[in-house]
């Protein structure tokens, strides 16, 4: 699942009438019932192969991890069974994890002279997509900008290796970008856009949500098969996510979170909605599709977590308001927290185990120079180590850049 664009939406007819954050959308896709522990046997060593783990889901934990998604026949690499020396504090869904630096790393991206604005971080943490002096790019820490041509949009999402970017064209809609398949016009135009928007971890499968002349929302699924196509019973929901086979979808109406599928139709998870404030409500999705965050209130002084169906959602307090989830890692073990805390220190990240911390001075404490900046991350990798955003200097806020940072596992004991 921006620097975070504000939503025009919230059409009378859908009346998600509920108020929470403006622009803060999930990375990438989740949802999808899980499957048999089938992926058991090829856990142990990091990604599985196409179709190896045949039609399982959730794979069994085994002696070399963590339990991890298996691929579905035909629907590419899953994120498979397990950790190995290489495995961040999370798992890396739909492509290899990477071997971070045993210190946190902090890099400024771009200059106050052509800034970069950063819209999106792949699912393995190694490509940031924005736009650089207002040209539309893919950078890498070791190969810097790569141009996207002949759009006039930045990418919003990208694939877990990022070789897959979604973007939005201020004149004519959503867009795919990729090195194999070019430029491809996907749904929306210029006066009835599509928010939020998300993809599979491979790119394959992208929803979105069409807002037509505040007559919607319509929830639309692109694949390559069939194109562009409109789910015609989810009108007036939202949908935030697609599964990472691409088989199911992760939405919210006004009294429900929902799973759908085609021909199974919809099943709640909870009976609560996401709060919207001036706009669509936001939800970020972890990358398995299990685990979802929102804002529960108006006063945006708390979040919800929620698990699975076996475990009652998790109410959070913030430490301070106001706040809000605004990305989630792999399977949903860090969030990421939008809000100005009263110290202006910048962003939060909260894990059960270690409840809210600052990410700058997590990044201090294992070796990274922030350079005296205030650092506001909008994105964070599956594995819960890498992270992009603006940093600020808190001596002249006109002083902002982009930024690209990484922490160590050792960050999280």
């Amino acid at each position: 699942m921006s620097s975070r664009e504000s939503w025009r939406f919230c059409a009378p007819a859908c009346a998600l009438a509920l108020v929470a954050l403006a622009g803060c959308g999930p990375r990438q896709g989740g949802g999808g019932s899980e499957g048999g522990a089938g992926a058991e046997a090829s856990g142990g060593s990091g990604p599985d192969a196409a179709g190896e783990a045949g039609t399982s889901g959730t794979g069994g934990a085994t002696a070399g991890g963590a339990a991890g998604i298996g691929a579905v026949a035909g629907a590419g690499a899953g994120a498979g069974g397990a950790a190995d020396e290489d495995a961040g504090y999370d798992g890396v869904v739909g492509c290899a994890a990477v071997a971070w630096p045993e210190v946190a790393t902090f890099t400024l991206i771009g200059s106050m002279s052509d800034r970069f604005f950063p819209n999106a971080l792949s699912g393995d943490g190694q490509v940031v997509g924005g736009a650089h002096d207002s040209v539309p790019v893919r950078w890498r820490a070791d190969t810097g900008f790569a141009p996207i041509p002949g759009i006039d949009g930045a990418p919003i999402q990208l694939s877990c290796q990022g070789d897959v970017a979604v973007a939005r064209a201020f004149s004519s809609g959503i867009y795919r970008e990729s090195s194999s398949d070019g430029l491809e016009y996907l749904f929306g135009n210029a006066n009835d856009p599509a928010y939020p928007v998300s993809l599979s971890p491979d790119g394959s499968v992208i929803v979105g949500n069409l807002d037509e002349s505040y007559a919607g929302p319509f929830p639309v699924r692109w694949t390559r098969d069939a194109g562009a196509e409109l789910i015609e019973e989810l009108a007036n929901s939202l949908v935030y996510s697609t599964s990472p086979d691409g088989v199911s979808l992760l939405g919210a109406d006004i009294l429900h979170i929902f799973r759908w599928q085609a021909g199974a139709g919809k099943s709640a998870l909870l009976l609560h909605a996401p709060l919207a404030f001036d706009g669509p409500p936001t939800m970020p999705v972890s990358a398995d599709g299990k685990v979802f965050a929102f804002s529960p209130r108006t006063t945006l002084d708390a979040m919800m977590v929620a698990r699975s169906l076996d475990e009652q959602p998790q109410l959070v307090e913030c430490p301070y308001a106001p706040c809000a989830p605004i990305d989630l890692s792999g399977t949903g073990k860090v969030v990421l927290m939008w809000g100005d805390s009263p110290d202006a220190r910048g962003t939060r990240i909260w894990t059960a185990e270690h409840g809210f911390r600052n990410l700058g001075d997590l990044i201090r404490e294992f070796g990274g120079d922030t350079q005296g900046r205030v650092v506001s991350a909008s994105y964070i990798s599956d594995d819960g180590q890498a992270f992009a955003g603006l940093a600020t200097d808190p001596n002249n806020p006109l002083d902002y850049q982009g930024f690209y940072a990484t922490l160590p596992a050792a960050a999280y004991p």
